[in-house]
């Protein structure tokens, strides 16, 4: 969206990613909050923004994009817990019930949020919703990068 030039390197995870940049193998990147945060708290990284259009409760102090000057939108990363396709109805419903369940726990919702992850409960049709939404939108994103399928 910015033009910038960088190059992407692949990782096989983001703590991996993270401890690179700490060690100073990279110079820069776009990390999940969760391998990020505690290195930023304890000074070893500095955080230039989030991705988010709020500020994150966990670094305030840190700017979003659009007030770091990037006033594009951001693509906004999401997770899901997946199965796989023709798992029975009631397995599906039990397994988003249990999620449910762990996410609104006290003691997850503190872990989560030291970690700068806010996690919202959905149901599976909205995933696909989503899915369904933002793949246009990101394919617009990758072409502009000169992503191509291999």
């Amino acid at each position: 969206m910015g033009r910038v030039n960088i190059v992407h390197v692949p990782y096989k995870g983001g703590v991996l990613a993270v401890m690179d940049l700490v060690a100073g193998q990279l110079d820069l990147q776009f990390s999940d909050m969760v391998p990020a945060v505690p290195q930023v708290k304890s000074g070893r990284l500095r955080a230039l923004a989030v991705t988010t259009p709020k500020r994150s409760p966990t670094l305030p102090e840190v700017p979003t994009m659009a007030q770091a000057g990037v006033k594009e939108p951001f693509p906004q990363q999401w997770w899901a817990v997946a199965a796989p396709k023709g798992t029975p109805r009631p397995i599906v419903d039990r397994i988003n019930t249990a999620v449910a369940q762990m996410i609104d726990r006290p003691e997850v919702k503190e872990r989560f949020a030291e970690l700068g992850v806010f996690p919202v409960h959905t149901t599976p049709e909205r995933v696909l919703e989503l899915v369904r939404i933002e793949s246009p939108e990101m394919a617009r994103y990758l072409k502009m990068a000169g992503v191509e399928p291999e």
